[in-house]
């Protein structure tokens, strides 16, 4: 009798004759390529750039880069989050109905430098707010309601949240150990752990797979350099190589297939 099994990686034909197995091995069994999701777009000194992951070919696309972390569309494209200045001198989120154009103020805050995500389901708002870098905790707020929830509060720097596709997870930038590395908290339960310590991390942007995360990170060049990384903290990979102090590279943003 043939059977076929799924263990350690490998896909197995099992052979069962007289109460014996034997394995044989078929085909290996990988995790899901990044050809998979396989372009992502970055800001390079205000310019849009595309890098193919499976080719490695990075090309200039556009003068700006549309994936500002200052605004985030809604999942269904009906409206966008945005922040913008106020007489007050804070910041001031609000929401913008692309079909009527109406504009709904949710409330102000202080921020150092504002960020922002839409949950997948369109629900909520990750963000972050403080006085400062070193002040900036997570808050969570409902888009209907307005209601807000604090998710941090700590003595050291987190923000730069971004979701998860199945929205149970924020990947976000914490100082926790005193460098400024990405960490991963479950948004129920609010349990974080540390995603790499190989590299710092700014502005992590989740692939629609679920299965990896792009990012900036200054910790081999001056001005940063974008990489990828598996959810599960392995694999770390540098795709772009400007070495260059005149140039910023920054939110990286993956495209539809």
């Amino acid at each position: 009798m043939l059977h076929i099994v799924r263990r350690w990686g490998v896909v197995l034909l099992a052979l069962v004759n007289a109460g014996l197995i034997l394995y044989i091995v078929v085909a290996i069994w990988l995790r899901p390529s990044p050809c998979d999701t396989a372009r992502l777009m970055y800001s390079s000194n205000g310019y849009a750039r595309m890098i193919d992951l499976c080719t490695g070919e990075d090309k200039l696309v556009g003068s700006g880069n549309p994936y500002n972390n200052r605004r985030a569309a809604s999942p269904d494209g009906s409206a966008v989050a945005q922040w913008s200045r106020v007489a007050s001198g804070k910041m001031e989120l609000a929401i913008l109905d692309l079909t009527t154009w109406k504009r709904r103020a949710l409330g102000e805050f202080s921020v150092a430098y504002p960020t922002l995500s839409w949950s997948p389901d369109g629900g909520r708002l990750a963000f972050a707010a403080g006085e400062s870098f070193q002040e900036h905790e997570l808050y969570l707020m409902d888009v209907t309601t307005g209601a807000t929830e604090q998710l941090t509060d700590n003595a050291f720097r987190d923000d730069g949240p971004a979701w998860s596709p199945d929205g149970a997870w924020l990947v976000f930038t914490s100082a926790q150990d005193g460098y400024n590395r990405l960490h991963i908290m479950n948004v129920e339960t609010h349990e974080r752990r540390l995603l790499t310590a190989e590299a710092f991390g700014y502005s992590p942007a989740w692939s629609p797979d679920g299965n990896l995360i792009a990012f900036m990170s200054n910790h081999e060049a001056p001005n940063g350099e974008i990489y990828i990384i598996a959810a599960d903290g392995t694999g770390l990979r540098r795709l772009t190589f400007t070495n260059a102090r005149h140039v910023t590279v920054n939110e990286p943003a993956w495209l539809p297939q």
